[in-house]
């Protein structure tokens, strides 16, 4: 059972989908494109609020011009830097890996990255217990799972407007309005099985 709950997505008798997934962060670059992404939009709106306060004040063409070169050759390629620095730093900390948990029903998605502490193993050996016919409480089982996380990000299907599937990362992104959630799946046939669940119930999703 530990087996096949470690590389398949399991069907618990609370109606839940459940599966692990270790994100190994120096090969998978998405959650470091992630943070890229984020560091640039905040530059970009930085950017063009300074650049909206030097048009009401009358534009001084070189003043823009030390602007931009401020921000495109000086201030980027330190956040660059700093980046790559931070990212590793913390993958260090974390020991090259952190483990996800997700779970799955008709109304969402949960994904909850799980405290150091908690061993992969032991989630793997949870829910072959739920998934198992010998659990007696499994809504109880279940949410003693999530009660080790110490990050859960929640998509609501009726909420998602974009779901971008990335099959040579393993990753489903599933996108709402101001939240991203970054889905994880290892085995293929379970991955095209929870990228067609997702994409059924959410009717905002034009496939």
């Amino acid at each position: 059972m530990e087996e096949q709950v470690k590389d398949r997505v399991s069907l618990c008798p609370d109606g839940k989908y459940r599966w692990t997934y270790d994100v190994k962060l120096l090969s998978n670059p998405s959650i470091f494109l992630d943070l890229l992404k984020v560091m640039g939009m905040t530059f970009v709106i930085v950017y063009v609020f300074m650049l909206v306060i030097m048009l009401f004040q009358g534009i001084d063409w070189e003043a823009f011009a030390n602007l931009s070169k401020g921000f495109f050759g000086i201030m980027i390629p330190i956040m660059l830097v700093l980046c790559v620095i931070g990212y590793l730093v913390w993958t260090l900390i974390v020991g090259g890996r952190y483990t996800a948990l997700f779970e799955m029903d008709e109304n969402g998605i949960v994904h909850s990255q799980m405290a150091k502490q908690v061993k992969r193993q032991r989630l793997i050996s949870e829910i072959g217990v739920l998934a198992g016919i010998l659990t007696k409480n499994p809504t109880l089982a279940g949410n003693s799972l999530l009660a080790a996380s110490t990050n859960s990000w929640e998509s609501e299907f009726s909420n998602v407007r974009k779901v971008k599937p990335s099959p040579r990362r393993h990753l489903i992104k599933v996108n709402e309005r101001l939240m991203h959630n970054s889905i994880y799946v290892e085995n293929e046939e379970d991955y095209e099985f929870v990228l067609n669940y997702i994409l059924q119930r959410c009717p905002r999703v034009k496939n």
